[in-house]
C-alpha cells in the first residue's frame, strides 16, 4: 500500500555475548568506576574501559 509508513534504520550492529570470570577485587574496581563515570550499568562502564584500552584517543 502506497499510505504504509515504512522506517528505514540502520542495521544493528553484530553482537556477542560472553562471560568472563574476574578476580573479586577487579569487579569492584569495574563497578566504582562505573558509578563514579555515571554510567548506567556495568556492561556500559566495561565497554568504555575496554574502547579507552583498545582504541586510545590520539593512538594508531
Amino acid at each position: 500500500m502506497a499510505d504504509e509508513l515504512v522506517y528505514r534504520a540502520p542495521p544493528a550492529p553484530e553482537t556477542s555475548r560472553r562471560v568472563y570470570v574476574l578476580p573479586v577485587d577487579l569487579v569492584k574496581r569495574i563497578h566504582e568506576y562505573g558509578y563514579s563515570n555515571g554510567h548506567q550499568s556495568e556492561v556500559a562502564a566495561v565497554r568504555e574501559l575496554l574502547e579507552n584500552a583498545l582504541c586510545p584517543k590520539g593512538g594508531a
